[in-house]
């Protein structure tokens, strides 16, 4: 019985064999640098382990963590937790003891001392600098058209409401144009009985009102100047258009209104205060006269009307035409004012471009493609996407974009299949000076097939960011009775031709600038 169970602990002591084990990949770092931190479970079954979802390695701070990672060690398992930790501190720190659950049973593991250290700065040894000139950067143009058309479309908006506002307020009041001058001096004679009398003031807004309506009565139904006439001088008015007949008005019509307009002038201009039931009496009088004079006046013949409708029709379309005009004035005044304002900031070019959508300006501004084309593969962004050409030889891959204005403007991007023998000793000869006489005259052929002439050509060493050499051929040519620069880069990889070219109007102010970035942005794929 003894000897069975020592057999059973052994066994079974063998079965839950697990040793831990953390390791660190240096115990001195310097501040700010990362810190690799690894955990190894050792046993020797397959087991479940679980760790804290926030682990705590305070003062550190932990910027990365891996899944666990199990591999199988002939009769073992390892198990493997890595944690990328930073610290911004200086000094000695200890990692404090991480939880593991293991089989759902607590293990922990142990704590590690690091060193922290500060970067040492000698200044006498340490070679200073001087400060690094400012940075001339082009001004952006590219929201200049937007916003130019956003703020005359805001413009547009004012001017649309403005005039629809006019409208409206014409309409209304073209509705009170409807109502006859006889109904609307009752009318407002009637509302002028419910204002309360109870101070000198609210005497004078009652006088003022009350003459304006017998005025202005006079000077819409009778054709009287009643509105800038003194008292005084709008009853002699009146007097006259009784001698003359074209006013029946009586002489008692003409003394109450007389009485009236004294009662006014003393209110207004002397500040007296009558009796109550005197201005219910001079309101009574003032309706009296207009119905008098309403009475008094002949019924206007047909000729009169249609002349008086004719003439108000004539206003309408004056007044209209010179709102419109209005309207036009203010539209191009803004206009003008926002594109001088614009070229003052951004310079006359730019604006006049960018409003003009000159082609290679807008080409400049717009979303540039980055692919890659041919094998072996070159990347290159450009304008727009280089589109495939149809092609009589399978062997030879062209890629171009061509623009659609009548200025010269190309890019073109061929592969051509394993070069002979002589450009290629050409084109990797060590000799500085020598040009590979055969790839430029393959090169010149070309331009001269597209109709080239007076073909002025240099030529340069040229290297990718990635390191692969090329030449670089560039200079100056006549296209369409246009004298364009034109720049052809070449590089042998892979026993495999590739050319780069563009053609573009010398005098272009744009070219140049896209022909930088196409070349910055060249890279030959070297393929694994």
């Amino acid at each position: 019985m003894k000897y069975f169970l020592l057999i059973f602990f052994f066994y079974s002591s063998l079965s839950w064999t697990q040793k831990i084990e953390v390791s660190i990949d240096s115990t001195e770092k310097i501040i700010g640098k990362q810190l690799e931190y690894e955990i190894l479970i050792e046993s020797d079954s397959i087991i479940e382990i679980q760790t804290e979802k926030n682990p705590i390695f305070y003062p550190f701070e932990v910027i990365g963590e891996s899944l666990i990672d199990t591999i199988r060690k002939k009769s073992n398992y390892l198990y493997q937790k890595k944690y990328s930790l930073i610290s911004f501190d200086s000094g000695k720190f200890w990692i404090p003891p991480q939880k593991l659950y293991l089989d759902k049973k607590i293990k922990t593991t142990d704590s590690i001392l690091i060193e922290i250290l500060n970067v040492k700065v000698d200044t006498l040894k340490q070679p200073l600098f001087d400060i690094k000139p400012i940075i001339v950067v082009d001004k952006n143009y590219d929201q200049l058209f937007s916003i130019s058309i956003t703020i005359l479309g805001l413009i547009l908006i004012i001017i649309l409401t403005w005039i629809i506002l006019k409208k409206i307020r014409r309409l209304k009041t073209d509705k009170k144009e409807l109502i006859h001058p006889f109904d609307k001096a009752i009318r407002e004679l009637d509302q002028l009985e419910n204002i309360d009398l109870s101070n000198q003031s609210q005497y004078k807004l009652y006088y003022s009102r009350l003459t304006d309506v017998v005025r202005r009565y006079f000077e819409e139904e009778a054709n009287v100047s009643a509105l800038e006439s003194t008292s005084e001088e709008l009853l002699k008015k009146l007097e006259k258009l009784k001698r003359d007949g074209k006013m029946q008005l009586k002489s008692d019509t003409i003394k109450d209104l007389k009485k009236v307009l004294i009662n006014a002038d003393l209110v207004k201009f002397a500040k007296s205060s009558p009796e109550f039931f005197v201005a219910s009496e001079d309101r009574v009088l003032v309706k009296k006269v207009v119905i008098k004079t309403k009475e008094s006046l002949p019924e206007p013949t047909k000729e009169e009307l249609e002349l008086k409708e004719s003439y108000r029709r004539d206003q309408m379309i004056k007044k209209r035409k010179n709102q419109f005009k209005l309207g036009i004035i203010v539209i191009f005044s803004s206009i003008i004012l926002i594109t001088g304002i614009s070229m003052i900031f951004y310079g006359y070019y730019p604006v006049r471009d960018e409003l003009l959508q000159y082609p290679t300006k807008k080409l400049l501004s717009g979303n540039w493609i980055l692919s890659q084309y041919g094998t072996p593969p070159v990347e290159i962004e450009t304008p727009s996407v280089l589109v495939r050409n149809n092609s009589n030889n399978d062997s030879i891959k062209v890629f171009s974009y061509e623009g659609k204005w009548d200025r010269p403007f190309l890019i073109q991007l061929k592969f051509a299949p394993p070069i002979i023998n002589e450009i290629k000793e050409e084109y990797s000869s060590e000799e500085k000076g020598l040009i590979g006489q055969n790839i430029l005259e393959r090169i010149i052929n070309d331009f001269e097939n597209e109709g080239a002439v007076n073909i002025l050509p240099k030529n340069e060493e040229f290297i990718t960011n990635s390191g692969i050499e090329g030449i670089k051929f560039y200079g100056s040519l006549d296209l369409k009775n246009v004298r364009s620069s034109f720049f052809s880069i070449v590089f042998v990889f892979k026993e495999v031709f590739i050319e780069l070219k563009m053609i573009y109007d010398k005098e272009d102010r744009y070219g140049k600038k896209i022909e930088d970035r196409i070349i910055d942005s060249i890279e030959i794929i070297e393929e694994l």
